[in-house]
């Protein structure tokens, strides 16, 4: 009788002690899966610490700017897009005055609102669990650089254009630390002070190259329309009788900077 009361006195002295050390007791109902961290043998539903599938921290899938690197001004890569994607999240929250969101979501970036540099974006994600957090960086560069220098710039005699012949001037510029991409392009030749022909570039040519030419045509048979790229203007006297000697070439960047350069050194003259 002694044994078995020392027996039972034990037996409540461990029970006491796996309640209190954060344990739960063995003779509770267990869910399955559900584990107890601070002790992994005990898979009852009382045990203050005990995570069950679905009942962990919130996943951050997905939390990032697309394209980290944008530029003020006026051009393709002014935006940007935060995105995110939050799972068993019962609070989504954004800082830099976005605010609460859902669990799922993008905001538009525009460089033209923003201080240049590094911005950075913390979102957290909180339920009864606890709390996760991911950060996302944009960079704003102010607005892009873009030099223009002249080329090419000499005669030349039944070119095949591929809308036709061309015999007179032709012309090259080219761009640093920037493209012709969407931007407007004139490109004017003289006789001294006196305008011979203008071509412009036509709207949505779509080029992304750093160098460009055009052709100002005299002689020659060449198609500007059928070519689709060029409008060409000429004055009464567009070069039969006057040999040109410049052309200046004035570029709107896509970033809305202006830029000009001319070339007063043709080869090849007639």
């Amino acid at each position: 009788m002694r044994n078995k009361r020392i027996l039972t006195l034990v037996f409540v002295v461990i029970a006491i002690a796996l309640l209190f050390s954060g344990c739960c007791p063995e003779i509770c109902p267990t869910i399955p899966d559900c584990v107890c961290p601070d002790c992994p043998d005990c898979d009852c539903p009382n045990c203050p610490d005990c995570v069950c599938p679905g009942e962990g921290l919130p996943d951050i899938v997905l939390f990032e700017t697309d394209p980290d690197t944008i530029w003020q001004g006026k051009n393709d890569i002014t935006i940007s897009n935060l995105d995110w994607l939050v799972t068993g999240a019962d609070v989504v929250f954004i800082d830099q005055n976005i605010g609460y969101v859902g669990a799922a979501g993008s905001q538009v970036i525009d460089a033209n609102n923003m201080p240049l540099g590094v911005t950075t974006y913390t979102l957290k994600a909180t339920n009864s669990v606890g709390s996760s957090t991911a950060t996302a960086t944009i960079t704003v560069n102010p607005i892009r650089l873009g030099e223009l220098a002249a080329e090419e710039f000499g005669w030349i005699i039944d070119h095949d254009g591929g809308s036709g012949l061309v015999t007179g001037y032709y012309t090259e510029f080219v761009l640093t630390d920037a493209t012709f991409e969407h931007a407007q392009v004139v490109m004017r030749l003289y006789a001294g002070t006196q305008l011979l022909q203008t071509n412009t570039l036509n709207a949505g040519h779509g080029l992304t190259v750093v160098k460009i030419g055009t052709s100002f045509d005299v002689f020659g048979t060449f198609d500007y329309v059928a070519d689709g790229y060029w409008t060409n203007v000429r004055e009464v006297e567009y070069g039969q009788s006057m040999d040109a000697t410049k052309v200046i070439a004035t570029v709107t960047l896509n970033n809305g900077k202006v830029v000009t350069a001319e070339n007063t050194n043709p080869a090849n003259m007639p």
